[in-house]
């Protein structure tokens, strides 16, 4: 047993150096050994996600989980495969445990906010109220400020979703507007933008002003986008478009996302996102 113990700590040291392929060595030398240690099967799962390995690391969760079904790392672990590889896995349940368990997990709520929008519209209560939460322990969870900043510009647009006292404002396209939801997703996007430089953000909140009349500030973040940008990178031309767009009457599409090269990509007011060619469009 002690020579065990030594073994597992020369695994849990190279964890913690980041050589998961020499721990996992000698987690697979310890396991049939040791077939009913848990942490063993803990580990191994950790460094299979790290490597690359999925499908066995999927194997050793399930091991994990059925001997520590409330183990709330590997239920985390387990939910964030499925999401990223698009599994056909029900993750609700899972989520829903989790936050049963630690009630103030605030990613967890993220994710199962996300998983409800994408059922539907008739989940956004429960979703806005997820994301809410989620954001109020976690400020810097970018991801479910952009999700909620998504969700209320479709609800400012959504005549079903109205309240009885909304503020509407019109905007130069004729469109009626929640302003207070709008002003909202406002918050989000600029807090995720002025943090994380981030584009995508930074070009909505640009649109999201435009739709308010506040011209000025929404050149503003054209103009901190291009600053950031070396006088040689190809995404200066679908910028420099867009910034012009911004001074035209009525107001451009709902302002585009610049990623690598010299592509673009339009929010399309709601969830989901359209992608186009910036060089294209300045033709």
């Amino acid at each position: 047993m002690q020579e065990y113990r030594q073994v597992l700590a020369r695994a849990e040291q190279l964890m913690r150096a980041g050589d998961y392929q020499a721990a996992l060595a000698i987690l697979e030398f310890l396991l049939p050994r040791h077939p009913n240690v848990v942490a063993l099967h803990w580990y191994r799962s950790r460094c299979l996600v790290r490597l690359g390995q999925r499908d066995k690391a999927r194997i050793a969760l399930t091991a994990v989980l059925r001997a520590r079904p409330n183990f709330v790392p590997a239920l985390m672990i387990r939910v964030k495969l499925a999401r990223d590889d698009a599994e056909d896995f029900d993750v609700e349940p899972l989520l829903r445990r989790i936050l049963l368990l630690e009630p103030e997990r605030a990613r967890a709520m993220y994710w199962l906010a996300d998983t409800l929008l994408q059922r539907g519209p008739e989940h956004q209560r429960e979703a806005l109220q997820l994301l809410d939460q989620s954001i109020a322990l976690s400020p810097d969870l970018f991801k479910a400020r952009l999700r909620r900043a998504d969700l209320l510009i479709a609800q400012s647009e959504d005549p079903e979703q109205l309240p009885q006292d909304a503020q509407l404002h019109t905007d130069a396209l004729g469109m009626g507007l929640d302003r207070r939801k709008l002003e909202a997703a406002l918050v989000d996007l600029q807090y995720v933008a002025d943090r994380r430089h981030h584009e995508k953000a930074d070009i909505r909140a640009a649109h999201i002003l435009l739709r308010l009349g506040r011209q000025q500030e929404a050149l503003g973040h054209f103009d901190r986008m291009l600053a950031r940008l070396a006088s040689n990178d190809p995404r200066r031309a679908a910028l420099q478009l867009l910034r012009q767009q911004a001074l035209q009457r009525p107001l451009p599409d709902a302002g585009f996302t610049i990623s690598g090269g010299a592509t673009a990509s339009a929010p399309d007011h709601g969830m989901g996102n359209a992608t186009g060619n910036a060089q294209a469009a300045a033709q």
